[in-house]
């Protein structure tokens, strides 16, 4: 090769190697100031100059960024083949795969990566959080503490190790990890959620809104932090607070049917019915998983009041969603003897009163009559006792018919299930029977 040659060789190795510096430069503020986008497009124009890990790296990390997780794995997959020794190209997959829940194949990618450098704490980290989602948690409760072991200032490791013992309801050992979670970054969203999660557990409520309502103020628009916050002001029975949550959680997504059930359980738990009726209606509307213990939360607004009849639509309702729910029967049969009890003592009374002031005028009035008069009055309440007898009637009926149905639905399932549903059928039947009878002694009693 010529001398001249070499020389131009030389010179556009240099020219392209200071195009890669630009284009690598202009990628890294990019990505300081958040524009991802630019940023990824830089490190793409570095690469048509020249190759370099970093470059590899920094791009497959704006595609994460970006939501394009199956580019990324593509861009690192790349890396390890050009550049198979170098920890961070299998550090990237890694991150990547576990993204996409691609679990095993993290785990693997990150044992590739400490491999070739054991010191390198996001891949512990990364196995931790895998075998998180693997509830594989004393395997995700060693790599973190190992990655403490190498950094015990690794905030990402100290609260992850936080969220396992979370998991597995040990709050007081939660509370040693998110104090030194907190004590490197205070302003840590997650940490403080966290924080707030444990001290609610403890039942207490109100240290837990402290932290709550930091951690939703770094995240105003984090949902789940708002949810936290408002349990735990419900909780606390502060109520105004935790519906002024809720109802903010509502404007976010209306379409929630979760955030209408709490508000309406909010009113409900300091007697407000009333508004805790309009809640639950908006929850059923929807018809969504919350249908069933949304129409239970309205029929005990409606029982509370002594609105029979809405209680007994909407236990019926529960009883359509929910079948194999025996304690639905009780509820139901329990609101149609309430009703029929109204209607007992409303027309018992009503009939004395009408009964007395019909004796009172006909003895002054036409005394001569008094007989007639007496019979009058024995009329009307013979009449009031048939129709009550009747009234009782049909709701002895009513729930005899359900009593009925209970059995022989659950008689069916004796019949094609195990011994234990046989235990439960002889249970039930016991039990409805027992409520029967209590009933029929009642209703007997208010016509001796």
């Amino acid at each position: 090769m010529s001398n001249s040659t070499e020389s131009e060789l030389s010179f556009q190795e240099k020219l392209n190697r200071q195009y890669m510096m630009e284009y690598l430069i202009k990628g890294n503020q990019e990505s300081v100031k958040g524009n991802y986008a630019q940023a990824a497009e830089s490190y793409n124009r570095c690469l048509s100059f020249g190759e370099d890990v970093s470059i590899y790296y920094n791009l497959g990390l704006m595609q994460q960024k970006l939501g394009q997780t199956s580019e990324s794995i593509s861009t690192y997959q790349n890396c390890i083949q050009k550049f198979p020794n170098e920890a961070c190209c299998y550090q990237g997959l890694g991150q990547s795969q576990l993204n996409l829940e691609q679990l095993e194949s993290a785990v693997s990618q990150f044992d590739k990566c400490l491999s070739l450098d054991e010191k390198k704490t996001e891949c512990l980290n990364g196995k931790g959080l895998a075998f998180m989602k693997q509830n594989q948690l004393a395997e995700a409760e060693q790599s973190l503490r190992k990655c403490i072991s190498k950094n015990s200032r690794n905030e990402d490791c100290q609260n992850n190790l936080a969220e396992i013992y979370i998991q597995k309801k040990q709050y007081e050992l939660a509370q040693g990890p998110l104090n030194v979670c907190l004590d490197i970054n205070g302003n840590s969203d997650q940490c403080l959620n966290n924080m707030g999660h444990v001290l609610f557990n403890l039942n207490q409520s109100k240290q837990a809104i402290r932290y709550y309502q930091k951690a939703s103020s770094l995240k105003p628009k984090n949902q789940q932090y708002l949810v936290d916050l408002g349990n735990a002001f419900k909780k606390s029975k502060n109520y105004e607070n935790a519906l002024h949550i809720f109802n903010r959680l509502i404007q976010f997504d209306p379409s929630n049917e979760t955030y209408h059930e709490m508000k309406g359980f909010t009113f409900y738990n300091r007697g407000d019915y009333d508004n805790a009726i309009p809640a639950f209606e908006e929850c059923t509307k929807l018809k969504g998983e919350n249908a069933f213990t949304c129409h239970r939360h309205l029929a005990n607004c409606y029982y509370e009041k002594k609105n029979y009849d809405n209680a007994i639509i909407n236990y019926q309702e529960c009883i359509t969603l929910k079948p194999l729910r025996i304690e639905n029967y009780l509820y139901l049969t329990n609101s149609v003897f309430s009703k029929a009890k109204k209607q007992i003592i409303y027309y018992k009374n009503t009939t004395q009163e009408f009964c007395l002031n019909s004796y009172n005028n006909s003895y002054n009035y036409v005394t001569s009559n008094y007989n007639n008069a007496k019979d009058y009055c024995q009329s009307n309440i013979n009449s009031a006792k048939n129709y009550v007898e009747t009234n009782y009637n049909n709701t002895k009926d009513y729930i005899q018919g359900h009593i009925n149905s209970s059995t022989e639905y659950i008689s069916n399932i004796n019949n094609s299930t195990s011994e234990y549903f046989s235990n439960i059928t002889n249970k039930t039947k016991s039990y409805w029977g027992g409520v029967y009878d209590q009933a029929l002694q009642y209703y007997n009693s208010l016509f001796s």
